[in-house]
């Protein structure tokens, strides 16, 4: 295991241009190296921008097509481009695919500079403080902080994974109430787009709700994934199969992968689908949709290289996507 973290370590910095540091003494988290300037990127100077370390984190997050949500981002672009709203929520449970959405709609931002901050587990305020400072170049206290971003012009906060900080928040935690009452002191130049499984509970809070796709765009997602296989499935059948799991992204993406490799018919497949999924009482019923997302999880796992599902039952939590790439190069 020590010889494919160590592995992995490499791959990430090699492809991704990912370094892992020690951010704070609660341990160890994810951060972009970022790119220098180039030909390619004219506009860039020698300092690296808010608008690079967006594009950055982009390039790692977004794997494969962005594929509807229309109306979400149409939504997303009208609030981020009205000088009313500051605090903006996409919410939704997991894999629903906020993080994509959130980037496309970071993308599709023109208006100023962007940050994006993955908030998973606990960050101290200190951490985001001196992540942030990092990029206005001045010192890593709060108010400093605070005081350049008063000074520039429209800057456009991404907060991936929330959730975490307001659970402990509420549960009393006074490094996340800080942290909490920090992003609530941003001047009025500055919007916050964040992802979470719950409201923030922000001032004026504007919440986006993401459920699952519609069974067309559902099935364009599992048609990504089954490149081997595409020509053997129709279209009824794909979008029958999104509708088993409730246009639920990360469950489509699994499931494409493990068609894409077996021998399965797609009627058969779609039979075995079923049958792990468990008896739906309430088709909006969070709990239900829980538990068939886990029964698609398990299937997805279930199918893999007995090798490589022994290794990822025993890797740590990642704050990118663990490509089949990743895993292959890290086993190989």
């Amino acid at each position: 295991m020590k010889k494919a973290a160590e592995t992995l370590r490499t791959i990430l910095a090699e492809t991704y241009n990912i370094v892992v540091t020690e951010v704070s003494p609660e341990g160890n988290k994810v951060d972009m190296k970022l790119p220098s300037a180039s030909a390619e990127s004219d506009d860039l100077d020698s300092t690296p921008t808010l608008r690079t370390y967006q594009k950055s984190l982009t390039s790692v997050y977004m794997e494969g097509e962005f594929i509807g949500r229309e109306k979400e981002l149409e939504t997303l672009s009208k609030l981020l481009h009205d000088d009313t709203h500051h605090y903006i929520t996409i919410k939704g449970f997991g894999g629903m695919g906020k993080t994509c959405l959130a980037l496309q709609a970071a993308k599709n931002f023109n208006s100023g500079d962007i940050l994006a901050l993955s908030l998973v587990g606990t960050p101290t305020l200190n951490s985001v403080s001196m992540k942030i400072a990092q990029f206005l170049s001045v010192d890593a206290q709060p108010d400093a902080v605070i005081e350049k971003l008063n000074g520039k012009g429209t800057v456009l906060f991404y907060l991936d994974n929330m959730e975490d900080i307001k659970n402990a928040n509420d549960q009393g935690d006074q490094e996340s109430k800080t942290l909490m009452k920090f992003f609530r002191r941003m001047p009025k130049n500055v919007k916050i787009l964040a992802t979470s499984r719950v409201a923030l509970g922000w001032p004026n809070e504007e919440i986006v709700e993401l459920d699952g796709l519609t069974p067309h765009d559902g099935m364009q997602v599992f048609r990504q994934w089954i490149s081997q296989r595409n020509g053997e499935v129709d279209d009824d059948s794909a979008m029958k199969l999104s509708g088993l799991v409730h246009g639920h992204s990360l469950s489509l993406r699994l499931l494409g992968g493990v068609f894409n490799n077996c021998k399965e018919s797609m009627e058969q497949f779609l039979s075995s689908v079923l049958a792990r999924l468990p008896k739906v009482v309430d088709n909006d019923s969070t709990v239900d949709r829980h538990e068939s997302i886990n029964a698609c999880i398990k299937y997805s796992f279930s199918n893999l290289d007995p090798a490589l599902g022994s290794t990822l039952g025993q890797l740590k939590a990642f704050e990118i996507p663990f490509t089949k790439t990743l895993a292959e190069r890290a086993l190989g």
